[in-house]
């Protein structure tokens, strides 16, 4: 999908909006472990995105949802699975220990 197809389907917009709104929600209660695991990814931005979101729908821009989705998404991604990996590998049963 591009951009003018982007804009011109309502429901998308809402739904892409609304799949952000979560993801700031969970950076949000993440609290400063985020920063720990993550700290190259913006999180102040990551949750502001969502008080803006909802607390004022109207000053949501579609350009700047855009380069989220195409710009910021991709890294936060790739940021996320990493730490989950980590995770993951320090909390493997089959190593008879457990890192919590």
């Amino acid at each position: 999908m591009d951009f003018d197809r982007f804009v011109d389907d309502p429901k998308t917009c809402r739904s892409v909006i609304y799949s952000l709104q979560c993801i700031s929600e969970a950076a949000v209660k993440l609290g400063d472990h985020a920063e720990k695991r993550a700290p190259d990814e913006d999180w102040r931005n990551i949750r502001g995105f969502g008080n803006i979101a909802r607390h004022d729908y109207g000053a949501v821009n579609l350009e700047m949802v855009w380069d989220i989705v195409q710009q910021g998404l991709p890294p936060l991604e790739v940021s996320c699975r990493r730490v989950l990996a980590s995770i993951e590998e320090r909390s493997d049963p089959a190593d008879g220990q457990s890192e919590r």
